[in-house]
């Protein structure tokens, strides 16, 4: 959290006298529409067999101009068992900061607050047991490689850091018969490539 305070402050600090140009706040986005990122790692898992467990996880993020896209996601552990997700996710910060003109042209800072991220999965548990489950996280992805100025937002390597809250119990009609229901704490690398199709450089052609 006090990450997160220190690059809000420093996002929505007055901007620096200087000869240089200052980035406009995109970080190149317009130049790939599609960021596609791979993320690995693990964490711990609460409420498993009224335990905690060590979960590791594969997760696959297409996002449109790195502000919303969809997740895939493939995981498991010793005693929390295999599962695959599968949702969306939202980055609210970028565009809110974006169209409020609110940018300074500090790549590091600005790049970790419109990093956060909220994501809404559905979880399906281990194959032969029937039932899903539901997903709520909240997420930030921290830059590891220093971010130069005009960066582009759909390249690097992030370390991300999430926090997940699963409901799924016998309670609810899709819910599993054993309770799934806990929460999650996890760690990935997370590598980032932009595919470009021109979505956003479309425009109608009484406009060009």
């Amino acid at each position: 959290m006090r990450l997160l305070a220190l690059a809000f402050a420093l996002a929505l600090a007055p901007r620096p006298a200087s000869a240089a140009p200052p980035d406009d706040g995109l970080y190149r986005r317009f130049d790939r529409d599609f960021v596609l990122d791979l993320g690995v790692g693990g964490g711990l898992r609460t409420g498993v067999q009224g335990g905690t467990s060590p979960v590791l996880a594969g997760t696959l993020r297409l996002r449109y101009l790195d502000a919303a896209g969809l997740v895939l996601e493939a995981g498991g552990g010793f005693d929390a068992g295999s599962a695959l997700r599968v949702g969306a996710e939202v980055r609210p910060l970028f565009p809110a900061l974006f169209l409020t003109d609110r940018w300074v042209g500090r790549p590091w800072p600005e790049l970790l607050l419109q990093s956060l991220f909220i994501e809404l999965l559905v979880e399906r548990g281990p194959l032969g047991e029937p039932g899903v489950g539901f997903v709520a996280g909240l997420g930030v992805d921290v830059p590891l490689t220093p971010p130069r100025r005009h960066g582009a937002v759909w390249r690097g390597a992030f370390l991300r850091l999430l926090g997940r809250r699963t409901v799924a119990d016998a309670r609810f009609q899709a819910g599993p018969d054993a309770s799934r229901t806990g929460f999650t704490l996890m760690a990935q690398l997370a590598l980032r490539l932009g595919l470009g199709r021109g979505l956003a450089a479309w425009e109608p052609p009484r406009s060009r």
